[in-house]
């Protein structure tokens, strides 16, 4: 009697947990049917890609912006001009000729690189004066949170310029470590607090511009990276993590990263994210892979 009751409370709970949240499942389209054959067969890519907007009216805007550069790459100018203006309304993306066609830009950004080589840089940059200027957002705070993010990233680059090598033998590498360590939990607090400015969700490419949420990514990942900060600076921000998760404003992949590090770190995972690995806390695994749909 007691199992078929916990069976019929399972099932309940599955029931509210599918219609409570529905997971952004472009990103898993994106990550596993699109990518793995964008270099090769551009239209197959392409017709999946037009499959999903069907479906999902909010897609990552930094992989619209990876999408549009192969778009570019395989002369599909029309589908380009269509998807770059509405990111450009949508999402504030924005195009400056004198500044984007410079050699420092290009080289980081594969799309203002394409744009370039097609001589489309003036027409992008008409339309972006007259369509990103139009968005309403609060451009006052996010600039703060992008200078403020860009200064983090410079130190966390600057930083791990110092971790020693495997292979080095200095007595001093624990004191270093200690030290690299404590400045990276640093941003991770600094980051704390401009999510709570951010209506307590993490800065995310939909809300604070895009690429913003590239560059947590990366300070998160040093973090998980390093035992001492891995389940502080995982507890810190996971509030706000989820916040966004729930929205659909980010992906999986920070789950994913935590997974990756913890098996590392202690031989096993705790969202189910990495195939045959030890899952920890098993008994209650069952309510996490309901509630986040991994």
């Amino acid at each position: 009697m007691k199992n078929i009751e916990h069976s019929f409370l399972k099932i309940i709970f599955i029931l509210i947990s599918f219609c409570s949240f529905s997971q952004n499942k472009s990103y898993k389209i994106i990550y596993e049917e699109i990518y793995p054959i964008l270099n090769t067969d551009y239209q197959k890519a392409k017709e999946k890609w037009l499959e999903m907007e069907l479906i999902h009216d909010r897609i990552e805007p930094v992989e619209v912006e990876i999408f549009l550069a192969y778009s570019l790459e395989n002369n599909d100018i029309v589908f380009f001009k269509n998807r770059i203006i509405s990111l450009m309304k949508n999402n504030g993306w924005h195009y400056i000729e004198k500044i984007d066609t410079t050699s420092s830009i290009i080289e980081r950004s594969k799309l203002k690189r394409m744009i370039k080589v097609k001589k489309l840089n003036n027409w992008v940059s008409n339309k972006s004066f007259k369509f990103s200027n139009k968005r309403k957002i609060n451009y006052e705070l996010n600039s703060f949170f992008s200078e403020r993010i860009n200064q983090l990233i410079f130190c966390d680059q600057e930083i791990t310029k110092l971790v020693p090598s495997e292979n080095s033998t200095n007595i001093n590498n624990k004191l270093v470590d200690s030290i690299i360590a404590k400045i990276d939990f640093f941003h991770i607090e600094e980051i704390v607090k401009l999510c709570i400015l951010n209506d307590s969700i993490l800065l995310n490419n939909f809300d604070n511009g895009i690429g913003i949420n590239n560059k947590l990514s990366l300070i998160l990942w040093h973090n998980l990276k390093t035992k001492t900060n891995f389940q502080k600076s995982w507890d810190a921000l996971l509030p706000f993590i989820d916040k966004a998760y729930f929205q659909n404003k980010i992906s999986y992949t920070f789950f994913k990263s935590y997974d990756k590090w913890s098996v590392y770190h202690y031989g096993n995972q705790y969202y189910g994210t990495i195939e045959g690995a030890v899952i920890r806390d098993n008994e209650t695994y069952f309510e996490r892979k309901i509630k986040y749909k991994l």
